[in-house]
């Protein structure tokens, strides 16, 4: 990873430096950052794909053109956000910072994927004035570290709600995240979401090793082998095929009393009566669910980092998937490998989610998910996510009742010495 700051700059050069040491201190692997200095006139992150960055703080930038992000500060007088919304609109590499609307709440208003976002500023914790060199400096080391972009505007939005040496890891740190510019007027994710949603919860203890499979075949045999928890994914089926391979699922882990899951097919989850439908982020956009919720169903939803987290938590799943934790076999995910540091602290982020007064249970349950094996299982388990999903390590074993044993193993272990830890801290 390559980050080069225009040569003038050394000011920033020197926050970003602030910022990764920081990183390094909570956890974060900072070796592989290169920083250096460029007679460019603009900032570079470059990995496997290059980002330029330019800020209105900067003397030089006078233009946008030359830049994937142009991160525009109101050093004198705040945009409204009706004017940042129309600037954003006809510039798409425009990112307006604090920005208000009429009733004088303050966002950050960007465009990327083909959507409009913003992330509402928590002044009740935080302040609504930005120090631009700092979060600058933010933005561009969140990238450093393989964060989204998304994400990198996220969290230095969330560094104005904490103190400088303290990593954003409470759920109030951070502010409301949003979705659409209908009318210039931000609005939630989807307008169903404002009815309270209660989705079946899961259990966690089932939940603790949660294989994912394509036929139901194996969902029989790994239940029989002493999973609880199964997902059964079909891609390449017609609809008659996945209902007749749903169905035969759903039927055995009524008979074995578990929590089978149908991946991204909520109709047919909806119509066959199973424990849970399980959807990306893509199906979640478009899935109805008021159905799913009507219908008595769990419901489990994959994110790959703070934006989807929290704009997840608006509908109050009944678990969250983090992935890919390390790099899949089973899956081309477009998303860089989580590692444990960013794990642990989503699923902090998670937990430290107050329950909605509407939920009839006490909390969003996490998974893991993507690259784990009998190997690395141990140190995933150890930043104390629920369950952990496992696909090729259990499908492509030689013998999966000696795997399936194995992780059963160690997640007992884990929970015995959790529980030891627990009791401990309580005498």
């Amino acid at each position: 990873m390559i980050v080069l700051v225009p040569s003038q700059y050394m000011q920033l050069k020197d926050e970003i430096e602030l910022c990764l040491a920081f990183a390094a201190r909570s956890g974060f692997d900072v070796n592989d950052v290169e920083l250096g200095l460029s007679p460019a006139s603009h900032v570079v992150v470059k990995d496997t794909q290059e980002i330029r960055l330019d800020a209105s703080f900067l003397s030089s930038s006078n233009s946008h053109s030359t830049t994937d992000y142009f991160i525009h500060y109101p050093l004198e007088h705040p945009m409204s956000l009706e004017s940042a919304c129309n600037a954003v609109k006809q510039t798409n590499s425009l990112v307006c910072i604090s920005v208000h609307d009429e009733a004088q709440a303050y966002f950050d208003v960007w465009f990327s994927h083909c959507q409009f976002k913003s992330v509402k500023r928590n002044c009740d914790g935080g302040s609504k004035v930005v120090n631009p060199q700092r979060h600058f400096a933010w933005i561009i080391t969140s990238l450093a570290l393989r964060y989204s972009f998304d994400d990198a505007v996220v969290l230095a939005n969330s560094f104005a709600n904490v103190s400088r040496e303290t990593w954003p890891r409470q759920f109030d740190d951070f502010g409301e995240v949003i979705i659409g510019i209908p009318d210039l007027g931000l609005q939630p994710i989807k307008e169903q979401t404002k009815i309270p949603l209660n989705f079946t919860p899961v259990s966690k203890e089932k939940l603790a090793l949660y294989p994912i499979v394509d036929n139901a075949i194996d969902v029989e045999s790994l239940l029989n082998l002493g999973a609880k928890t199964v997902q059964i994914r079909l891609k390449h089926l017609d609809t008659k095929q996945r209902k007749a391979e749903y169905k035969k699922a759903i039927d055995h882990g009524k008979r074995l009393n578990a929590q089978v899951f149908i991946n991204d097919d909520w109709q047919l989850a909806i119509e066959l009566n199973a424990y849970g439908v399980h959807l990306g982020q893509e199906d979640l956009a478009t899935a109805d669910l008021i159905q799913i919720c009507n219908a008595g169903l769990a419901l489990g939803v994959s994110t790959h980092g703070y934006f989807e987290i929290l704009k997840t938590n608006s509908i109050k799943p009944s678990y969250i998937a983090f992935g890919q934790v390390y790099m899949a076999k089973s899956k081309v995910v477009d998303s860089a490998p989580l590692g444990l540091t960013k794990l642990r602290l989503f699923r902090q982020l998670v937990e430290s989610i107050k329950p909605s007064d509407c939920t009839k249970f006490n909390q969003t349950a996490t998974v893991a998910i993507g690259g784990i094996t009998l190997d690395n299982a141990n140190q995933v388990l150890s930043c104390n996510v629920d369950g952990i999903a496992v696909i090729s390590a259990i499908a492509g074993s030689n013998s999966q009742q000696d795997t399936v044993n194995r992780f059963l193993s160690m997640i007992n272990k884990h929970v015995l010495a959790k529980s030891a830890s627990a009791t401990e801290a309580t005498c």
